[in-house]
Parts: C-alpha cells; structure tokens; sequence
C-alpha cells in the first residue's frame, strides 16, 4: 500500500503528508474531507486512494508516522548527559520541541486532537 507512496519524491509526499496531518487536526477522523486534502496537496483525488486504499489507512499512516518522527526527535531525550540536572534537561527538551514543531507543527495539531478528542476517531 504505501510502497507507492514512499516511491514518489519527498517534497511530493510531504504535501500529501501536511495536508493531510492539517486536515485531521481541524476536522477529526470522521469530518476530515479527503476532497479538501487532495486540493491542498495538489494532487488528484484517485492518486490519494491509489497511495493509500482508504482514507482510514491514510490516518493508520499518520499516526505510524507521527509514532517514527516523534521518536526520532523525542528518543535523543532518553539518554541524558552525565552532569545535567533537570534545568538543563527542560532546556534541551525545549529546544528538540522546537525544532521537531518547526519540522512539521500539523503532526502537534493532529495528536492534540487525537489526545483532547479520542471519541471521534
């Protein structure tokens, strides 16, 4: 399924990937508007369902995805240097915060929905 996607270049895949991401976020799963995320993508809608089937296997791509980039921002946390206290800690964890929100701030709306909203997935 999403070998078709991963094959497209990445600037192309992270329209489809912002779009979709804002989307959600705005709307929840059962409002989101796969017509509404094709034209923010600029892409056709039967390239969406060629990519991914459905528009839920769309969203299980999402948060698999969010799963991965959280990780590769967050994970670096875990290993704490030697002589840091919490202060130190709080600012490091702020500034991968930061630059993970600048990277893609859809993938923070989307989760924050999922978190304050899980009765509409």
């Amino acid at each position: 399924m999403t070998e078709r996607f991963t094959a497209l270049n990445p600037e192309k895949q992270m329209r489809i990937i912002n779009a979709a991401y804002k989307e959600f976020a705005r709307h929840g799963y059962k409002k989101a508007s796969t017509n509404r995320i094709v034209e923010s993508a600029g892409i056709g809608k039967g390239m969406l369902f060629y990519y991914f089937g459905s528009k839920l296997e769309l969203y299980n791509f999402l948060l698999e995805y969010a799963v991965s980039f959280f990780n590769q921002y967050f994970g670096k946390l875990r290993a704490k240097p030697a002589n840091s206290d919490f202060f130190e800690q709080y600012k490091i964890a702020g500034k991968i915060k930061l630059k993970a929100y600048a990277a893609n701030p859809y993938i923070f709306e989307f989760y924050t929905k999922i978190f304050y909203n899980p009765e509409d997935l």
